[in-house]
């Protein structure tokens, strides 16, 4: 049986057969690193929905959350919660479905940020590599974190290739649909 859970990071939605569960998968929204949790069925006694600074959640909303906003088209909200986030991404994700335009924008969000963190992942390389005191293992854990920024860009690149590749497919088979219908098929 097929269920869905949200991404620890973006809070992107996933859907998967329940025998995965508990499994370790790159987020399609992402490509964080993400672990497959069955949902659980909230009490009668939750607490009611807050939005706004007595929400309870003092971090401020990630800039992949941003993105997922972006995504999913949903507006933005000066002084939003970690949290709050959470739940209008979880809202718009079991109700909408991304937009070319909305993918568009949220790969930029997105990309600026992954740029951000391997410009981050190779000042430290650089700093690695100037030290004279460095270990073996220093280098190999910092060439480890230098690739997995990089590959996570990457596979933002091929997942945008395929957007524009699916988006360019469906156009040409609007046009051949046209020509068919001109000439009486």
């Amino acid at each position: 049986m097929f269920t869905k859970c949200s991404c620890q990071h973006c809070n992107g939605h996933i859907e998967f057969d329940e025998i995965h569960a508990g499994a370790t998968v790159k987020c399609p929204h992402c490509f964080e690193e993400t672990k497959l949790l069955t949902p659980q069925i909230p009490t009668k006694s939750a607490e009611p929905l807050k939005f706004g600074a007595n929400s309870g959640a003092d971090e401020p909303m990630t800039e992949k959350q941003k993105g997922m906003f972006l995504l999913y088209e949903i507006p933005m909200q000066e002084g939003l919660s970690k949290r709050d986030a959470a739940i209008l991404i979880d809202r718009a994700i079991n109700t909408t479905r991304p937009s070319i335009e909305g993918q568009r924008k949220a790969s930029a969000v997105w990309g600026n940020y992954r740029l951000t963190k391997i410009i981050e992942e190779m000042t430290k390389a650089i700093e690695v590599l100037g030290d004279e005191a460095t270990t073996v293992k220093k280098l190999k854990d910092t060439k480890r974190k230098v690739k997995e920024v990089v590959q996570s860009f990457t596979e933002m690149i091929d997942k945008r290739i395929e957007t524009i590749q699916v988006e360019n497919r469906e156009i040409r088979y609007e046009k051949t649909d046209e020509w068919l219908k001109k000439r009486g098929f």
